[in-house]
């Protein structure tokens, strides 16, 4: 890893800068982890809102490390968009939802982590086959296997939980996922990327929240097994 310090003035030791990307990424996986742990929607958005932190985190590191400007930019549209505005959007539809009685997911807790473990596991196996073996190529192979955690994890919350509003925070953890990947192991993708990465995002939670309201207010549910028996 090639550290830029001449335009800081500074130096920094490039184990210490992996460790501490590496760091980050683990607490993405915890979050996603505990994003299975738990079924109140409240402690769900909380989750998002640190798991988008840490992926801040990992992208100011590599911004700061690798003197990689554009990446400040994206930086600061996570904090504002992943990290406030969207978990800020979901509280209010949280609040404005019908009260509902609590929902059992599809595989319970212990079953549901213990599936977890059994995706982080192949995911690993997977990463390390694919990238070759060395020093130089230890922090791309961690974070890999982070990111490719993450996305596996968010698809098994949205098929293991019932509540629509769960099944769109596992997307957007999948999204959080693949971000990690883009921002940690190329150093950044071109800025229109990114802005339109963002953007999709951004449209795709207004449109999922809508419609979770109307949902909400027009069957008094958002259990997505109710909604398929209506259907018939």
């Amino acid at each position: 890893m090639q550290l830029c310090s001449l335009d800081w003035g500074l130096h920094f030791d490039p184990q210490l800068v992996e460790r501490i990307i590496a760091l980050l990424a683990a607490f993405i996986l915890v979050c996603s982890l505990l994003l299975l742990a738990t079924e109140r929607r409240h402690l769900h958005v909380r989750l998002y809102a640190v798991q988008s932190l840490f992926l801040a985190g990992v992208a100011f590191s590599v911004a700061f490390f690798h003197c990689e400007r554009h990446i400040f930019i994206a930086t600061g549209l996570i904090l504002i968009l992943k990290v406030i505005g969207i978990p800020f959007l979901l509280g209010r539809i949280i609040q404005r939802l019908v009260p509902q009685q609590p929902i059992k997911p599809t595989i319970n807790v212990p079953s549901s982590l213990l599936i977890a473990a059994g995706l982080v596991l192949a995911a690993d196996y997977l990463t390390r086959s694919i990238l070759a073996t060395g020093h130089e190529f230890e922090l791309a192979r961690n974070v890999l296997t982070v990111s490719l955690s993450v996305v596996l994890l968010g698809l098994l919350t949205m098929v293991t939980r019932k509540k629509a509003l769960s099944q769109v925070l596992g997307f957007l953890t999948m999204e959080n996922g693949i971000f990690l990947a883009g921002i940690a192991i190329t150093a950044g993708m071109p800025m229109i990327v990114e802005l339109g990465v963002f953007f999709d995002v951004l449209v795709a939670v207004v449109i999922m929240g809508v419609f979770l309201y109307r949902i909400s207010e027009t069957f008094d549910t958002i259990n997505v097994e109710e909604l398929t028996r209506l259907k018939h």
